[in-house]
C-alpha cells in the first residue's frame, strides 16, 4: 500500500526522486514562499504538503543560502513567518503556527478528532489536507490515511486534495473516529471504460469503444436501456421490429458483419453473456411462428436506474478476446454497486405520456375515389369488373382518419424506483427495486407490467487482499398488450372503410349481399383474440479475487441465467369473418420456454510498473453451458370462449417439444504495455471451441494487436500545436468469429 501511495503521489505531484539532496542552494529577493517550496522540491525531491489558505498571511522573503542543510534552510525560511514545518520521510508538512493567545487558550485541551481517509474502493489515502474551516489549524493524513486534528463539536473540517473532490465534514458529539470517503477528480479522458475482462480509460484505450453513463440512461423515459444509446453511439443502429411495447429489436454495430441473418452483438451483464436467441427474438418463440406474437426481450427487464454504464466495443482490438462470440461487436452493461458511506435511500418516480406526433399525409375520401376511378380507366376496366367494395358497397361519403382512430390514443409510462446503499471499507451493499407499467397508443387499456429487484454485495478482508462480490437480479413481466401492431391498418385502410362496430357493439364486417365480409376488421386482434405473455428472468454473478503478492492476483467469476417465458394466444370464432365460422374453430396456443445458462471464468492477472513501463497481463479460461427447452401446444374444439384456457375442454390437442444444449470452452490471454505514458502496445488472443460446429471445425484461434501513440506527451508538440491539449494516434488489426447460429446445423 505504501508503494501505491507513492505512485499516486508521483503521478499527481510530479515528484522527481532522482539525485535527491539534503542541502539547498538558493538566492533570491522578494520571493514568494510558494516559489521557494518549488525550488526546494526540485533540488531535494522532498514533497511539500500544505493548504493554500495558510500562505495568505505570509510575506515574500529575501534569502541567500549555499549548500545549507535542509533543516537549517527551513528554519531560516520560516523564521519570520506564521508557519511551522515538520519533515517526515520524504515529505515536508507545512502548518500554521499557533498564536500566543491560542497557546494559552483552552483549545489545546480539546480532545483531538481522529479519522481515516479512504477512496471509494476502501484504499487508504495519504497526503490529504485536513483544515478546520475558518481557522489555520490543519494537518495532513499519513500513508495509511490516518489523521488527528484539534477541533470541537460544531466545527467543520475541509478535506481536500488536488486529485480528489473536496468534502466538508461537520464535527458531531460522538468521539468515534471519522471515516471519510473521497471521490477522484476525473477528467473525461481518465474516466473508467469497461473493456473485455477489465477496465481502462479513454486516454490509454486503443480500441474503438464508446461509453454512455448511467445518469444519461436513467433520465430517459424508456423501458429498454439500449434505446438510450440511439443517437449517442456512432455506428450503433437499434431498430425495434414492431411498434409494440417490449417487442423484439435488432442491434447492429457498424453495419452487417456476418453473412448469416443474425448481426446481433454479444451482450454481457456484469460480465455474464446473454444467449443470443434470448434478446434478438421472443423469449417464447413459436417454432412454426403460427401467431407472430411479439414476445418479450429480457433486456427490457433491466432497470435503467440500476445501470452504472454501457460500453460498446466496436472493433477487433476490443472484441477479439471474446473470440467466436463477438464478430458483431459487444455491449457491456455494468450495473451499480454498493459504495462506501452511510446508508443512503434513493426514491425516484417517472411519469410520462406519449402520442403519435407526426402522421402520414393521406388522401381524403374524394381524392381517394378519384384515384381509384382513374386507375380503373387506365386499365380499361369498369366498377363492375371486379369486387371493388370500396366503390360499390361502402359509403362513399364517409371519411375516417384511421391514424386518429387506431393509433391516436395516449400511451402512458409509469416507473417507480427505490434503492438502499451504503457500507464500510470492508463491506458495501446496494438493494434496489422497480415497478413499471407501460400502455400503448392503441384502442383499449392493455398494458405491460414489470417488477424487478437488483442487489449487490461487495466484501473485502481488512488488508484488502481478498475481495468478493455478489450481484443478482430477478424480474417478472406480464404483457397483455395486443399482439398485432395496428399501425399498418392505420396507414393502408381506405378513408371510406366501414365503421369498426355495429350499433349493438358487435364487430362490423360490412357484409355483402351473400352475407360475406368485405374487409378485415382490425379490432379482431384486440377484442376477440386473447393474448397474455409472462416472463421471469434471473441473473446472478459472483466474483472473487485474491492478491497473491503485489501485482499478481487470482480471480474468477461465476454466472447463472434463467429465463422462463409463457405465452397464451386464443382465437375466438368471433374473430373470424362470418363466412369462415361454419368451418372454423376456436383455437388456443400455449407455449413455454425455459433456458438455463452457467459460465465460469478463472483468471490470473499481473499488473506492475517497472521504471517507465506499465504492464497489465491477463490469462484465463472459459467454461459455458446453455440448456433450452421449448414446448408448444395447439388446442381446438372448445364449445365457448370461456373455456379456451382449459386444455381439458378441447376436443383436439397437438403438441411439440424441442430442446437444445450448447457448450462452449475457451482459453484467452492479453498483455497491455504502456511506456512513459505515451506509447501503447496491446496484444490479445483466444482459442475457442463451440458445439455449434462440427468436430472438424469446432476449434479456432482469434487474436488482435494494436498500438497507440499519445503524441501530445512529446516535449515539442506543445510548442508546435499549442491549441491541442490531447492527441492520440492508434491502429489495430484482429480477427473475430461468430457462432451465433442455431444448434445442430452441422
Amino acid at each position: 500500500m505504501k508503494m501505491t501511495v507513492f505512485l499516486l503521489t508521483a503521478a499527481f505531484l510530479n515528484v522527481a526522486a532522482n539525485g535527491v539532496s539534503q542541502t539547498v542552494t538558493y538566492s533570491g529577493n522578494n520571493v514568494s514562499l510558494e516559489n521557494v517550496f518549488k525550488e526546494v522540491k526540485r533540488q531535494t525531491g522532498y514533497v511539500f504538503f500544505y493548504h493554500e489558505s495558510i500562505l495568505q498571511n505570509t510575506k515574500p522573503v529575501n534569502i541567500n543560502a549555499n549548500n545549507k542543510a535542509l533543516e537549517e534552510f527551513m528554519e531560516d525560511l520560516l523564521n519570520d513567518q506564521p508557519l511551522s514545518y515538520k519533515i517526515k520521510n520524504k515529505a515536508i508538512i507545512i502548518s500554521a503556527k499557533p498564536s500566543e493567545e491560542k497557546l494559552n487558550s483552552p483549545m489545546l485541551a480539546l480532545p483531538p478528532v481522529k479519522g481515516v481517509i479512504r477512496d471509494t474502493e476502501g484504499n487508504p489515502l495519504g497526503g490529504i489536507n485536513i483544515v478546520v474551516k475558518g481557522t489555520k489549524r490543519g494537518v495532513v493524513s499519513d500513508a495509511y490515511g490516518n489523521f488527528m486534528i484539534d477541533a470541537k463539536e460544531g466545527e467543520v473540517l475541509i478535506i481536500s486534495s488536488v486529485s480528489y473532490a473536496a468534502r466538508e465534514i461537520k464535527i458531531g458529539a460522538s468521539d468515534a473516529p471519522l471515516i471519510v470517503s473521497l471521490e477522484k477528480n476525473i477528467s473525461q479522458l481518465d474516466e473508467v471504460q469497461y473493456i473485455a475482462y477489465g477496465t481502462t480509460s479513454k486516454r490509454f484505450n486503443i480500441g474503438n469503444t464508446a461509453t454512455v453513463k448511467g445518469e444519461v440512461i436513467e433520465r430517459q423515459p424508456i423501458q429498454n436501456p439500449l434505446f438510450a444509446l440511439q443517437g449517442r453511439v456512432p455506428g450503433l443502429l437499434i431498430t425495434q421490429n414492431t411498434g409494440l411495447t417490449n417487442g423484439a429489436f435488432t442491434v447492429q454495430i457498424q453495419g452487417q458483419n456476418s453473412i448469416g441473418q443474425r448481426s446481433d452483438p454479444l451482450i454481457l451483464i456484469d460480465g455474464i453473456p446473454l444467449a443470443f436467441e434470448s434478446y434478438g427474438d421472443n423469449v417464447t418463440p413459436l417454432r412454426n411462428n403460427t401467431t407472430g406474437r411479439p414476445g418479450n426481450s429480457p433486456i427490457n427487464f433491466i432497470n435503467p436506474s440500476d445501470i452504472e454504464s454501457i460500453d460498446v466495443l466496436k472493433d477487433a482490438e476490443a472484441t477479439a478476446i471474446y473470440g467466436s462470440r463477438a464478430a458483431n461487436g459487444a455491449i457491456l452493461i455494468t450495473t451499480k454497486k454498493g459504495k462506501l458511506g452511510k446508508t443512503k435511500v434513493s426514491l425516484g418516480w417517472q411519469e410520462g405520456w406519449g402520442k403519435v406526433t407526426r402522421k402520414v399525409d393521406m388522401l381524403d375520401t374524394r381524392q381517394y375515389l378519384n384515384m381509384r376511378y382513374e386507375a380503373l380507366r387506365n386499365d380499361g376496366l369498369s366498377i363492375n369488373s371486379g369486387v371493388n367494395y370500396d366503390l360499390k358497397l361502402w359509403d362513399t361519403t364517409r371519411y375516417t382518419d384511421w391514424q386518429k382512430e387506431l393509433i391516436g390514443g395516449t400511451a402512458r409510462f409509469s416507473n417507480l424506483n427505490v434503492s438502499i446503499s451504503g457500507g464500510t471499507s470492508t463491506l458495501q451493499y446496494m438493494v434496489g427495486g422497480t415497478l413499471n407499467k407501460t400502455t400503448t397508443v392503441f384502442l383499449g387499456d392493455q398494458a405491460s407490467k414489470t417488477g424487478a429487484v437488483h442487489f449487490n454485495i461487495n466484501a473485502a478482508s481488512t488488508n484488502q487482499r481478498f475481495k468478493f462480490s455478489l450481484t443478482g437480479s430477478y424480474s417478472t413481466n406480464d404483457n397483455g398488450i395486443p399482439g398485432e401492431d395496428l399501425t399498418r391498418y392505420a396507414v393502408f385502410l381506405s378513408p371510406d372503410a366501414p365503421a369498426l362496430y355495429n350499433g349493438d357493439g358487435t364487430l362490423n364486417w360490412a357484409p355483402n349481399e351473400n352475407g360475406s365480409s368485405t374487409w378485415n376488421n382490425p379490432m379482431t386482434s384486440v377484442q376477440f383474440s386473447g393474448y397474455d405473455h409472462s416472463a421471469k428472468v434471473l441473473t446472478t454473478n459472483a466474483d472473487f479475487s485474491y492478491s497473491i503478492f503485489s501485482g499478481l492476483t487470482i480471480k474468477s467469476n461465476f454466472g447463472y441465467n434463467n429465463i422462463q417465458g409463457n405465452t397464451f394466444f386464443a382465437q375466438s370464432l368471433n374473430a373470424l369473418p362470418p363466412e369462415a365460422r361454419n368451418n372454423g374453430s376456436r383455437l388456443s396456443f400455449f407455449n413455454n420456454m425455459n433456458s438455463f445458462s452457467w459460465i465460469a471464468e478463472p483468471q490470473l492477472t499481473f499488473v506492475r510498473t517497472f521504471g517507465k513501463t506499465y504492464i497489465d497481463a491477463l490469462a484465463g479460461v472459459t467454461f459455458q453451458k446453455n440448456y433450452s427447452e421449448y414446448t408448444g401446444t395447439e388446442a381446438s374444439g372448445f364449445i365457448n370462449d370461456l373455456l379456451m384456457r382449459d386444455l381439458r375442454s378441447a376436443t383436439s390437442i397437438k403438441g411439440n417439444y424441442n430442446n437444445t444444449i450448447y457448450r462452449y470452452n475457451a482459453a484467452f490471454g492479453r498483455i497491455n504495455l504502456l511506456y512513459d505514458k505515451k506509447y501503447i502496445v496491446n496484444f490479445s488472443a483466444r482459442r475457442d471451441g463451440s458445439s455449434r460446429f462440427g468436430e472438424n471445425n469446432r476449434f479456432n484461434n482469434f487474436w488482435s494487436v494494436g498500438a497507440g501513440w499519445i503524441f501530445t506527451e512529446e516535449k515539442n508538440i506543445g510548442n508546435i500545436l499549442p491549441a491541442l491539449s490531447f492527441g492520440k494516434l492508434r491502429g489495430s488489426y484482429g480477427t473475430t468469429g461468430s457462432d451465433a447460429i442455431a444448434d445442430y446445423l452441422y
